[in-house]
């Protein structure tokens, strides 16, 4: 985590950095009794509570924005959909069944219980998809993100490149393919909010 004394309104270059707000808030109080003695000398208790609250505002947002985003997905592409169905089923007793939506054949994948909106209700698990392969490719994980269009730049700009633009899927979502620098294929999703 970390905190700029420009956050604060001061103009100074200073970040106070830590792993806890706590540690973030005792670096910047640190400094700010060095370099800023002047202004704190004129700042009341009352001021400096205030001072410690805008600091949790900041940090909040910072911890917030940190969050790494999370996968949520998988999909296994087959050449033969009926026979990966019965080895998968067969071998991890997985429910596969056809999706109800237009294009492709998708089949969806439960591994795990899921509630009315077909989210996983066990923390950390996640399902799937499998659908005819279309090329030369393995499992994909897809990963879900706060914006598909930010998501992509970011990619582009770390060396990466978008192989399947972004698209529509139903009213649920928005979704694209992306390969990392390592020739790895990625799945990016975004929820849509309704």
């Amino acid at each position: 985590m970390q905190l700029q004394c420009s956050d604060l309104g001061w103009k100074c270059d200073f970040v106070a950095t830590g792993t806890t707000a706590d540690e973030v808030k005792t670096a910047m109080f640190s400094h700010a009794a060095k370099a800023h003695k002047a202004l704190l000398s004129k700042m009341t208790e009352e001021d400096k509570k205030r001072m410690a609250k805008k600091m949790d505002g900041f940090l909040a947002m910072s911890a917030a924005a940190a969050k790494p985003d999370k996968v949520v997905h998988f999909e296994i592409p087959a050449d033969n959909v009926a026979r990966a169905q019965q080895f998968y089923s067969s071998v991890f007793s997985w429910q596969i069944s056809r999706a109800p939506m237009p294009g492709p054949e998708y089949y969806l994948i439960t591994t795990t219980a899921t509630d009315k909106k077909n989210m996983p209700v066990e923390a950390g698990s996640i399902n799937g998809g499998m659908m005819k392969r279309m090329a030369k490719e393995g499992p994909v994980v897809v990963v879900n993100v706060n914006s598909l269009d930010a998501a992509l730049k970011k990619v582009q700009q770390a060396g990466g490149k978008v192989v399947m633009p972004k698209m529509q899927v139903g009213d649920i979502g928005l979704y694209a393919r992306v390969m990392d620098t390592e020739g790895n294929v990625i799945g990016v999703w975004q929820n849509v909010k309704k």
